[in-house]
């Protein structure tokens, strides 16, 4: 790379001119979609297939009902209340849930504001990126992301990074007069351009207002969920069809058989299942922002119950990334203070110091006269060095041992890029370097050499003579040692990925509390074929001298092979990785193209945090499995109660009304007690065995107790209204153990009554709204079987019971339980599972 001049930056708009540009609008404000909207939300929740259907279907009947009796038409209208009035419920409570959470996140978000650099009347200052007025001079620093479009009017070895636009993974170096596109980041160097394309008309602003909508990435539990629902409604229109014709084939009038069409609807498609995921996660994302953790997308939440690799940078994760220079090492007969002064030249002469840099020039201090810089290749992650070329006056960069005449180069980097290790004038110089890096701490050396080419000298160690050793000390975080333990209590494979040394990198794992593993290199990992490469990968907990492609190989090696993958950064060569994971956690202090994206942001940059949210992360899954266990299984009883009741050529058993209360009362209001915390469910593992496996099995043996309670009513002759009621609280009374069973409460075991004492109050409480208001409501008269006009005021269409009918609708649903807790922890569930696996 040959040496490039520098070009002078501009002094920017004065005071005057920013407040007449902010006076005509002329700012850089533009709505980015980054979250859902209200108008979102409420879409969503109202425009489902599956309300859109039965909204449709209530409809129709009631326009059909206009026509008939004013009997029946009361009751298709009480059939309408209580089916659309209870999914019109679960809609208000949705979105009111959803919009509160959102408020709450936005109030968070605000925490984290994008700033941005800008030049006016010759002094920078740092100013929120909206506030940036058209014709701005703005900074371009290492990390910053392009703000604004326009063209570069200084530069100084500015590379870019265009993959978000371009999806091309290469930098692009920069040179004056270049259109910069906003949406790109800067990786090494700076420079300064002007604001062209503000607000709406930048580049990326226009992708984002052309594009169809924001789209959440669905968590696997979302896509499973919705995968099953997918299925349900394709087979509930075939049974809805069925219906139909087996209704006209038994002479049901057509209100009727639409009535139970209604019931098919309900019972297949588990609406509210989807309102307890929503709400399980916004109430999740509310709650870990108590943490200091900003949810920048929703369904972070679930990823944090499923995470089983943690992977961190050493550098601002692992410690707190507050560099000192500790000591500064004169090489092959420099003075200390000729070894300053060399430091001093580079650290004066980049245009953008990285951390590194500026801890040295602290250090050191300043050269005096400045040089006259004729070229800059700056520091990336990627090189893992820097060099400027400098002007030899024979002032400040005498006593470097150069001849004069050439340009002085300088460069700073890694020892093992810059140090000949197989010479042995070097040995006592790799000595130091192993000592102090064995003790924790950084070492960069610095290079000189003379020339045109910066990174043909800086690269070359016959040319580049090293002449000092900057020895730096990042301390690790104060509460780091407790939060690697939490992780790995919670089975949390922890994984450190550095640019590091390696001798540094094992140190400060050491300290971490992180166990003292054998460390991989970048040149190891480069020699390895790509079986290797993914063993080692799996294998080791610690990486050192890691470049940022190979991070994000690191990273894509662990998902291929089923690790679910956290990725912890903070800085620019963390990008890649973040991206490549499928959760990322950007600290708030760190690079903002890292928290761009990222899902989550620690806004107080402490680790900490994660284990409570990780844990807030579980406690949300389960929440929602349990939901799901509910409502599945409810669904399976009711279909399978249904089609078994067809089988035997009885009439349709259950009642529109009916159903949506006890669906209401055994699923929907659990579902919101789990989302809020007001009941705690058992332990559920998986989603296909845990969930559709328990739901088949408990929705099969509820089906037979329902069936046979409607079934025995209806042999000995009780009317259809006594027979449906039988078989609704039957059903009601089975949902219950079902939810005690999820819940973690056994009725026949008193012990585990104690233990979970306000999950068992909670059944008892459905048992009593569910079996008590139905009939607490009813009309004097309006309990008889006939049915007459009055029976509208019977709000349940609910008929009286004898005590013997009572009887059965008790004694069964036990008998159902007992089965139920047979298969699932019974020697036979146990023996199945023994065959299961031995398969």
């Amino acid at each position: 790379m040959t040496v490039v001049p520098t070009s002078t930056p501009l002094d920017g708009l004065s005071e005057s001119e920013v407040r007449e540009r902010m006076t005509r609008g002329e700012r850089n404000v533009f709505e980015h979609k980054s979250a859902r909207s209200t108008w979102d939300i409420l879409r969503e929740n109202v425009f489902t297939v599956f309300n859109v259907v039965l909204f449709f279907t209530l409809a129709l009947l009631y326009a059909i009902s206009l026509s008939a009796p004013e009997g029946v038409r009361r009751a298709v209208l009480g059939d309408g209340l209580f089916s659309g009035g209870t999914v019109l419920i679960n809609i208000i409570v949705g979105v009111f849930q959803e919009i509160r959470a959102k408020r709450a996140l936005d109030r968070l978000a605000a925490l984290s504001v994008r700033e941005a650099r800008v030049r006016r009347a010759g002094k920078e200052l740092d100013i929120p990126a909206s506030d940036i007025v058209l014709g701005d001079v703005v900074v371009i620093r290492p990390g910053d992301r392009v703000p604004v479009d326009g063209p570069l009017l200084s530069v100084a070895a500015l590379e870019l990074d265009e993959s978000l636009l371009t999806g091309e993974t290469d930098t692009v170096p920069k040179v004056a007069g270049d259109l910069l596109r906003s949406g790109s980041f800067c990786v090494a160097g700076g420079g300064s351009m002007r604001a062209d394309g503000i607000g709406a008309e930048s580049f990326a602003n226009r992708l984002t207002a052309t594009a169809q909508g924001v789209r959440e990435p669905r968590t696997p539990l979302q896509r499973r969920v919705n995968a099953v629902i997918e299925l349900l409604v394709f087979i509930m229109a075939i049974v809805a069809a069925l219906q139909l014709v087996a209704g006209q084939n038994r002479q049901e009038t057509f209100i009727d058989n639409l009535r139970h069409v209604t019931v098919i609807i309900t019972s297949f498609v588990p609406a509210g299942l989807v309102l307890a995921i929503t709400v399980s996660l916004s109430v999740g994302a509310v709650r870990i922002s108590r943490y200091d953790t900003l949810v920048q997308r929703i369904n972070a939440v679930e990823s944090m119950g499923n995470i089983t690799v943690l992977c961190v940078d050493k550098t601002g994760t692992l410690t707190q990334n507050k560099l000192t220079l500790v000591e500064v090492v004169p090489l092959h007969g420099l003075t200390e203070a000729e070894a300053r002064v060399c430091l001093g030249l580079y650290t004066g002469s980049v245009s953008a110091r990285n951390n590194t840099a500026g801890a040295i020039a602290e250090g050191v201090g300043a050269p005096v006269p400045p040089p006259k810089v004729l070229g800059e290749v700056a520091f990336s992650s990627a090189r893992k060095w820097g060099g400027v070329a400098l002007a030899d006056s024979g002032g400040s960069a005498s006593g470097l041992g150069l001849g004069p005449g050439e340009p002085v180069i300088i460069g700073l980097g890694a020892p093992d890029l810059l140090i000949n290790a197989n010479d042995g004038r070097n040995q006592a110089v790799l000595d130091r370097i192993r000592e102090s890096t064995g003790q924790g701490l950084r070492v960069v050396v610095a290079v000189a050499a003379q020339g045109n080419d910066i990174e043909a000298a800086v690269t070359n160690p016959d040319r580049a003579q090293p002449v000092a050793l900057a020895i730096i000390r990042d301390e690790i975080r104060p509460d780091i040692i407790e939060t690697m333990t939490a992780f790995a209590n919670a089975g949390v494979r922890v994984k450190v990925i550095s640019g590091d040394n390696p001798d540094t990198v094992q140190s400060i794992a050491g300290r971490a509390g992180l166990k003292n593993d054998t460390v991989v290199t970048e040149r190891e990992l480069g020699d390895m074929t790509s079986t290797q490469f993914d063993a080692s990968v799996g294998d080791a907990a610690l990486f050192a001298r890691i470049t940022p492609d190979t991070k994000r190989r690191i990273i894509a090696s662990l998902t291929r092979h089923g690790e679910y993958v956290a990725m912890v950064g903070d800085g620019v060569n963390d990008v890649p990785a973040l991206k490549e994971s499928r959760l990322a956690i950007a600290m708030n202090d760190g690079a903002q193209i890292a928290r761009d994206v990222s899902e989550l942001v620690l806004l107080k940059n402490n680790m900490s945090a994660l284990p409570r949210a990780f844990t807030e992360g579980q406690d949300i899954t389960q929440k929602i499995l349990a939901s799901a266990k509910l409502y599945l299984a409810k669904n399976v009883l009711t279909i399978v109660a249904i089609l078994f009741a067809g089988f035997v050529s009885l009439p349709f058993p259950a009642d529109p009304r009916q159903i949506s209360w006890i669906t209401s009362v055994t699923v929907g209001f659990p579902c919101l007690a789990l989302a809020f915390g007001w009941i705690r469910p058992n332990y559920t593992r998986g989603f296909s065995r845990g969930v559709l496996g328990y739901s088949a099995g408990v929705g099969l043996i509820g089906a037979v107790v329902c069936a046979a309670a409607f079934i025995l009513s209806a042999q000995l002759g009780d009317h259809i209204r006594v027979s449906r009621t039988i078989f609704a609280l039957t059903n009601l009374h089975y949902a219950v153990h079902v939810m005690w069973d999820t819940l973690g409460v056994n009725v026949f075991a008193p012990a585990s009554l104690g233990r979970r004492k306000r999950e068992f109050a909670a059944g008892v409480a459905m048992l009593v709204v569910g079996f008590g208001l139905p009939f607490a409501l009813l009309v004097p008269g309006s309990g008889q079987p006939e049915p007459d006009v009055t029976a509208f005021l019977n709000i349940f269409n609910v008929a009286l019971l004898t005590p013997a009918q009572w009887a059965l609708i008790v004694a069964l649903p036990l008998a159902g339980a007992l089965a139920m807790r047979q298969l699932l922890y019974g020697s036979y569930a146990r023996r199945v599972f023994r065959i299961l696996q031995h398969d």
